[in-house]
C-alpha cells in the first residue's frame, strides 16, 4: 500500500506511534512537525530531503548513505544546540550520516547537502562557526537559512545583546566565499566568521556596530 509514497507530510496536531513510518524504500521527503518517538533514517534509501521539529526522537541509527541516495535539504525546528543537549546534537549527527560518538567536537554534513533551513533554533556561534567552516569545505554553494534564531555568543558581556532573534540567509560558494544577507543585527552572529577561512565576504541588509574586520 505505502511502497509508493514519495512524500509524508505530518502536521503539529497529528501524535505518531512509535515505528509507524517503516518500509517506505522510495520515500522522498518526509516533514513531521508534531511529535513522533522511533524516526529510523536507516530504513529510507531515496531521501532527498527532511524537515523535522525536536520533538521527533531519532533511533540511533546513521542515514543509510548509498551512492543513489542524495539528501539535499535539511530542516530543522525548535532545537537547541549547546553542550548540554546531547539530543539535538546526536540527531544532527544522524541527519548527517556520521556517528554522534565520533563527531563530538564538530558539526558534519553531508557533502550531498544543498539547503540548510534552521528556524526558532538556538545555537552558540561556535556551533554556527564548525557548520559554516565545514560548508566552506564543498564543492558547491549550500543555502542555510536562519529563521528568528538566536545565536548566543561567546564573548563574555554580550548574552543580553545576542538573545534576540535573527533572520539571516547565509551562502557559502566555491573559493572560500560567503554572502549574509541579515534582517538585524547580532553579535553572536558575527562571531561565526571569526577564524574561518574566508576570502571573500557579501554583505546585504542592516548591520550596525558588531563587524568589525581585522
Amino acid at each position: 500500500m505505502y511502497e509508493h509514497l514519495e512524500l509524508i507530510d505530518v502536521y503539529h496536531e497529528v501524535i505518531l506511534l512509535p515505528l509507524s513510518i517503516i518500509n517506505f524504500k522510495n520515500l522522498k521527503c518526509i516533514k513531521i512537525h508534531g511529535t513522533y518517538n522511533g524516526l529510523d533514517l536507516s530504513l529510507f534509501e531515496n531521501l532527498t530531503s527532511i524537515t523535522i521539529s525536536n520533538e521527533v526522537e531519532v533511533i540511533p541509527k546513521q542515514l543509510l548513505i548509498q551512492s543513489r541516495q542524495k539528501l539535499t535539504s535539511i530542516v530543522l525546528y525548535d532545537f537547541y544546540f549547546n553542550c548540554s543537549n546531547k539530543v539535538a546534537s546526536d540527531t544532527w549527527c544522524l541527519l548527517n550520516g556520521a556517528d554522534p560518538v565520533q563527531c563530538a567536537d564538530n558539526t558534519p554534513v553531508l557533502h550531498s547537502i544543498q539547503y540548510i533551513e534552521l528556524r526558532w533554533v538556538t545555537c552558540s556561534s561556535a556551533w554556527l562557526r564548525s557548520l559554516f567552516g565545514k560548508l566552506l569545505t564543498l564543492d558547491h554553494e549550500v543555502e542555510c537559512e536562519l529563521k528568528w534564531c538566536e545565536i548566543t555568543s561567546c564573548v563574555e558581556g554580550a548574552v543580553s545583546e545576542s538573545s534576540t532573534s535573527i533572520s539571516a540567509t547565509i551562502t557559502t560558494g566555491l573559493n572560500d566565499t560567503i554572502t549574509i544577507k541579515a534582517y538585524g543585527d547580532s553579535a553572536g552572529l558575527w562571531e561565526t566568521l571569526h577564524g574561518l577561512n574566508v576570502k571573500k565576504l557579501s554583505l546585504f541588509g542592516r548591520f550596525d556596530h558588531y563587524l568589525v574586520c581585522t
